[in-house]
């Protein structure tokens, strides 16, 4: 096949949301030039008609010699070529598929819903793989579904997830060697000190490691709860991590309340973590060095937290000698004077040292209580909601009727995820809804009007025939909705779309208008068949005077370059270059007719009829059919030779001579034309072969 066809099942183009239906101008299959052409040419007027749509010209099969020598001498490009038109799956894959991570929590997948809307997204493995589906209903459902107060309170979930969910940092040393998903109790202290120790000497052991206790700036609480070894503290309200130089050592919460008290309202402090010189990593700074702002900004949700991001505490061992006894308000300090004047509340000595020798786990967040306690409660890996059925994927290249059938076997699926057949990784998604909406492919046919001889997949689900542009007699196929027909009695399909031009005002380009020339010039042997008109010699003149084009110089040149007894060594290729097939009058025999136009008849050898009569003979048992014609037709003498295989009873009805002394080629003096002259007269003779 030649390199500068390029075929595919359907052209892949980018779409937009905003994009309707592409229309494909396609015509027959074994297209011809003047299908081609006219294709091509339409196309054009339709876009400078509606730019809003996109429109695609198509040819349904590998494009002929004659028609690449065309469009390369005016320096047009080749048509897209479509073998099958079926809508695919692959057509719903989109650029920037959004997925999330079978590891990722509930507030994740929130998220995404807030900016995009999507109500299943797909979920991606490690590798990228498909793992299944994540649905928000599925989700919603579980949250509204009504439960006891400690089913409330309980969440499945790891340390991780939840530093993650409240946009945290580690304080102290932290070890996620085993942090696995377990169900948690949520403990949300917003009572006295006093009332807490109270309420809570009944628990165990392992409900106080089982707990997330999501608390303010309370001294007292902090370090109670590391002292029963609780699973996970959680130090809320909006704050700011400094690294500071070392002029100054210890942990200070900055506070821009001067009346905030060890007892008062947990969710009225601004918490803020200052670490002072060796505090992080290997970070080193020099005593004149500049304060290191990490802050967390207005928007947290732009913050990239990593699980092992962690606020090392080894080296802060502070000097403040403003420190009360535990159970005392801790000081108000003025912090360094690098640093702003607020306030701080510094964390004792014994506490930072209690927090690195615990098990205890101690997060800050820069979210009040509120917000800090929904998101541990969305914390959840979304590995519980996933539907991990494998019914519901599909390669790209299934066919839209086979996604309808799955979705309609899995009543409980929201949607069907197309995977690149290479690797399994999701490349777009199809919904019920996608199914439902109008056709995906809206088809325009040149040349032809019968489905028979339209590209495969015409009759396919998603796949909707809108207008037909033709010059020949027309079919017995039908249509679900009207459509627009453009039939008229020319001699090529090209005169009608120049036509249509005129009709709307518009003047074709050049090198269109030379398409259209050309496409006459094939369709009509340069204006000498008995289908041309009156209307196809006018046409072609105006299209030489726009052109500079001279008729009985483009006609022969297009033909001499192009001749394909001559050029062609593919004699199937060559015989199903225009080939057709048809049922005889009256009866339910197949034939096919097939026809060559050459620029001498000289050309058909001895050796060649032989070639093409085994051709033809194979070609007849591989399709079954009845009868196969070949008419070879000489554009310059306007004379045929019509080459038959198929009943012996054919040679008494053709009415024809022989050509020379073989029995089944009959020498038609006169005969250019298959449709106005040949097939008439084998419709006419051929039922007295068959009976």
């Amino acid at each position: 096949m030649e390199s500068c066809s390029r075929i595919s099942s359907y052209p892949k183009i980018a779409r937009t949301s905003t994009d309707g239906p592409i229309t494909y101008v396609i015509g027959h299959k074994n297209p011809d030039s003047d299908s081609v052409l006219s294709a091509i040419s339409y196309t054009a007027l339709l876009r400078q008609l509606y730019p809003q749509n996109l429109y695609v010209a198509a040819a349904a099969g590998p494009i002929t010699a004659q028609t690449r020598y065309i469009l390369d001498r005016f320096k047009m490009d080749h048509p897209e070529i479509i073998l099958d038109i079926t809508p695919k799956a692959g057509a719903f894959a989109r650029p920037n598929l959004i997925t999330i991570n079978e590891t990722d929590s509930i507030v994740r997948a929130l998220e995404l819903y807030a900016k995009f809307q999507f109500k299943v997204i797909p979920v991606v493995n490690a590798e990228g793989s498909f793992g299944g589906f994540l649905s928000l209903t599925d989700i919603f459902s579980a949250f509204l579904r009504p439960r006891t107060e400690r089913e409330l309170r309980m969440v499945y979930t790891s340390v991780g997830s939840i530093l993650n969910a409240v946009r945290g940092k580690y304080l102290g040393k932290v070890s996620l060697v085993n942090d696995v998903p377990t169900h948690r109790l949520i403990y949300t202290l917003s009572i006295s000190y006093s009332s807490f120790i109270e309420l809570t000497t009944s628990m165990t052991p392992e409900d106080w490691k089982i707990g997330i206790f999501v608390v303010g700036y309370h001294i007292n609480m902090i370090r109670y709860l590391v002292e029963r070894s609780a699973g996970v503290i959680i130090i809320s309200k909006e704050s700011k991590i400094n690294l500071m130089t070392d002029d100054y050592q210890g942990i200070d919460f900055c506070s821009d309340s001067e009346n905030d008290t060890e007892d008062g309202d947990s969710q009225s402090h601004e918490l803020g973590v200052c670490l002072h010189g060796s505090g992080i990593g290997d970070m080193e700074s020099s005593r004149n060095s500049a304060v290191l702002n990490v802050s967390f900004s207005e928007d947290s949700s732009h913050m990239v937290l990593k699980p092992d991001d962690c606020l090392n505490l080894s080296g802060c061992n502070s000097s403040s000698q403003n420190i009360h006894d535990a159970g005392e308000v801790a000081s108000i300090k003025e912090a360094n004077p690098h640093t702003s004047s607020k306030k701080r509340k510094v964390l004792p000595d014994d506490l930072v040292k209690a927090i690195n020798e615990s098990s205890t786990t101690v997060i800050v967040t820069p979210l009040a209580v509120s917000s800090t306690t929904l998101l541990v409660k969305q914390s959840t890996p979304i590995t519980e909601y996933i539907n991990r059925d494998q019914s519901l994927v599909v390669n790209e290249n299934a066919k839209l009727s086979d996604v309808r059938a799955k979705l309609n076997t899995a009543k409980h699926a929201h949607a069907i995820c197309v995977v690149d057949k290479a690797n399994n990784r999701p490349i777009g998604v199809i919904t019920r809804m996608d199914l439902l909406k109008s056709k995906m492919r809206r088809v325009i046919l040149m040349d032809h009007n019968e489905f028979s001889q339209s590209v495969d997949g015409i009759k396919s689900d998603g796949v909707e025939v809108v207008e037909i542009v033709d010059h020949h007699r027309l079919g017995t196929n039908t249509t679900v909705t009207p459509i627009k027909m453009t039939v008229r009695t020319v001699g090529s399909t090209c005169t009608i779309v120049a036509g249509m031009y005129k009709e709307h005002g518009v003047v074709p380009s050049i090198e269109v208008a030379s398409l259209l020339l050309s496409g006459i010039m094939c369709d009509t042997l340069i204006l000498r068949s008995p289908t041309t008109t009156r209307i196809d010699v006018i046409t072609a003149e105006n299209l030489a005077k726009l052109t500079g084009l001279r008729i009985q110089e483009l006609g022969p040149s297009i033909f001499n370059a192009t001749s394909p007894l001559v050029n062609c060594e593919d004699k199937v290729k060559l015989i199903k270059t225009d080939y057709k097939l048809y049922t005889v009058d009256g009866t339910d025999k197949n034939i096919s007719v097939a026809q060559v136009e050459t620029t001498s008849l000289e050309a058909l050898t001895p050796t060649l009829i032989k070639e093409l009569q085994e051709t033809l003979t194979d070609l007849r048992n591989a399709e079954k059919l009845w009868a196969i014609a070949l008419l070879i037709t000489d554009v310059v003498t306007s004379n045929s030779i019509l080459m038959c295989e198929g009943p012996i009873e054919i040679k008494d009805v053709m009415g024809y001579p022989n050509y020379e002394d073989y029995d089944m080629l009959f020498e038609m003096k006169g005969v250019v034309s298959r449709k106005k002259q040949l097939l008439p007269h084998l419709m006419a003779v051929l039922p007295l072969a068959v009976n």
